[in-house]
């Protein structure tokens, strides 16, 4: 539902003077459009700006993750993304941002995301939901990674061990042409 809240936020972000208290509360929210909204402040042009002013115990990357996740989980309609003005990731674009919070960006604000922390919440979200996203998974978030980085193979050896999240790797290597 678009929100008060939210539309004051676009508005702001569309005279690029964006309040950054109200950017984190949209981030913070449970409503999918102030995040979404949010979402485009903390990875557009007001972020350098915005960044510097959150509470560095705030996890930002961590809250656009999880965002992208519960669009996954929604997986919101083309009706329903017009609807919320564009603001809102379906779950083809939210897959395709899932790179998003390990942007090397994030680390002259001393916030990146390591790949250990990044791998481990999609490890929860992959188990929570089985196989349902299997066919996505590797060719959206996987491919975007060397298969011989050090943390990546490291990673994708200990999901081997899962029963959930072998059928990933197995995926995954098959696309590489390779064994974990």
């Amino acid at each position: 539902m678009i929100t008060q809240r939210g539309q004051s936020l676009a508005s702001q972000m569309e005279s690029k003077v964006v309040d950054w208290r109200l950017a984190l509360e949209c981030l913070q929210s449970s409503n999918i459009f102030e995040q979404g909204v949010a979402f485009e402040v903390f990875t557009g042009e007001p972020r350098d700006e915005v960044v510097p002013k959150v509470p560095e115990s705030t996890d930002v990357p961590v809250l656009l993750f999880d965002y992208l996740l519960k669009c996954i989980e929604e997986d919101v309609s083309p009706e329903q993304e017009e609807q919320y003005e564009g603001y809102v990731h379906d779950k083809g674009g939210a897959f395709l941002a899932l790179r998003v919070p390990l942007d090397p960006a994030w680390k002259k604000f001393n916030r990146e995301l390591t790949e250990e922390r990044y791998f481990g919440r999609l490890a929860d979200f992959l188990k929570k939901h089985s196989s349902q996203y299997q066919k996505e998974v590797p060719t959206h978030v996987f491919e975007a990674w060397s298969p011989r980085q050090k943390p990546f193979s490291k990673i994708m050896k200990s999901w081997k061990s899962d029963a959930l999240l072998k059928a990933y790797v197995e995926d995954l290597e098959e696309i590489f042409q390779m064994t974990f």
